[in-house]
């Protein structure tokens, strides 16, 4: 789920339609969107490098509480694609990371922001087809 170059930008818009039935699944996804339009808030307002850096790591720091959880819910359910999810997450990690050190005044976090703007809507999308993550606790 691509994005033109025009919504790279975007702030996210929380719908009923990303809800997958599993509470705290959906709770994580509505605050990762939540941190993520602080990030993109930062970055309208010509934030301070420290104040934008910081967003970033708060969202950082909250997408990888997720992760573990879901690699804890998948691994415990014997989950078969729990390899290959953890592999997409640290993939994220890697690259949000070089995204991060790379911030910088002719920058802005735009680079940061467009990356994680996909990638969020991509992993939404794909967590939707993961049984285990859709069962409520």
């Amino acid at each position: 789920m691509g994005s033109s170059g025009k919504e790279r930008g975007a702030r996210l818009h929380w719908c009923e339609s990303y809800r997958t039935g599993n509470p705290v699944l959906d709770e994580q996804h509505l605050t990762i969107f939540l941190l993520f339009n602080d990030v993109m808030r930062a970055i309208e307002t010509r934030a301070s490098q420290h104040m934008i850096a910081d967003t970033i790591d708060s969202l950082i720091y909250f997408i990888r509480k997720h992760f573990a959880w879901e690699e804890r819910m998948m691994t415990s359910a014997g989950c078969d694609e729990a390899a290959a999810h953890a592999a997409g997450h640290a993939r994220f990690d890697a690259v949000a990371q070089a995204l991060y050190q790379c911030l910088g005044p002719s920058d802005g976090g735009e680079a940061f922001a467009g990356f994680a703007r996909e990638w969020i809507l991509d992993h939404m999308a794909a967590d939707r087809t993961i049984p285990v993550l859709l069962a409520a606790e």
